[in-house]
C-alpha cells in the first residue's frame, strides 16, 4: 500500500495524528493526538456539568424524575447556554481531522515520490 493512501487512512479512519506517526513525523502527530484529545475531554466537561446542572434543576423543582422531565430540562439547558466551548471544541476536532487527513496524504506522497526515484 502506498504510504500516502495508508497515513491518509490512519488520520481519517483511526484518530488524527496516527498517520504522522506512521510516516515518522512523531512531533505533529503527537500534537494533533493531544490537542484532540484535549478537545474531547473539553466536551465531557462540559456535557456533565450540563447533566449535573439539569439533575439540580429537576430536584429543585420538586419534579419527578422522567424521561420528559429530562428531556424538556435538557432543551431548556442547551437553548439557554451558548455552547462556545462545545462548538470550538468540535470545531478544533474537525480541523484537526481535515488537517491530519491531508497532511498525511502529502507527507506520505513526498516519501512514495521518494521511494520510486
Amino acid at each position: 500500500m502506498k504510504h500516502s493512501i495508508k497515513g491518509a487512512l490512519l488520520s481519517g479512519l483511526l484518530f488524527p495524528g496516527l498517520g504522522q506517526i506512521a510516516m515518522k513525523h512523531y512531533i505533529k502527530g503527537m500534537v494533533l493526538i493531544v490537542t484532540v484529545f484535549a478537545a474531547i475531554i473539553m466536551l465531557v466537561v462540559e456535557a456533565t456539568q450540563r447533566a449535573q446542572a439539569i439533575l439540580q434543576q429537576i430536584q429543585a423543582e420538586g419534579g419527578t424524575v422522567s424521561m420528559y422531565t429530562i428531556t424538556d430540562a435538557a432543551n431548556r439547558s442547551v437553548e439557554e447556554s451558548g455552547g462556545t466551548v462545545s462548538s470550538v471544541a468540535l470545531l478544533l476536532i474537525v480541523a484537526c481531522w481535515c488537517y491530519g487527513v491531508v497532511d498525511a496524504y502529502l507527507i506520505g506522497k513526498k516519501i512514495d515520490s521518494g521511494n520510486n526515484s
